[in-house]
């Protein structure tokens, strides 16, 4: 094994799935611990007056959900950054075969004393899930269904 000073990683090649935001308006701005972030500007924190944000991210622990509709309630209502004010969906979803809960709801978000709108899709595998967590302080229909959009693209490499 030898170290190479020169080599560049390329952050969307880190992680096990991939999403296509061509035809959206993020931007990839920063891969942390087995996640992927993106912005409207590609920088973390957004410089951009919309503050949409997409965080995708596989759990790094295995777990046994019994329940997944339940967990997936649950963890969204641990965002540490948002106060949930109201869920207005949730359903069951398929994406890249893998079944999984979607659900929006409404936040007020403690640090910017904003309210916004909140995209969650959970993605259970086996032994382990995916999370891809939107948020939106604007346009919310329009920004939701273009967070839906880049979430439908999710794929397993």
């Amino acid at each position: 094994m030898f170290y190479e000073s020169d080599k560049k990683l390329n952050p969307l090649e880190t992680v096990d799935f991939q999403v296509n935001v061509e035809m959206s308006k993020l931007i990839f701005a920063n891969s942390v611990a087995n996640s992927l972030i993106f912005t409207v500007d590609g920088f973390l924190p957004t410089k951009s007056m919309d503050k949409t944000v997409l965080i995708i991210a596989k759990a790094l622990t295995n777990v046994s959900i019994s329940d997944k509709k339940q967990f997936a309630i649950n963890r969204l209502k641990q965002t540490n950054q948002f106060e949930i004010k109201k869920i207005e969906s949730e359903k069951e979803i398929i994406i890249d075969k893998i079944s999984g809960y979607e659900i929006i709801a409404l936040g007020f978000n403690k640090k910017t004393g904003a309210t916004e709108k909140l995209y969650q899709l959970i993605l259970f595998t086996s032994n382990s899930y995916y999370i891809l967590f939107g948020s939106t302080d604007n346009e919310f229909e329009k920004n939701i269904n273009e967070l839906r959009g880049v979430a439908q693209t999710f794929k397993r490499k």
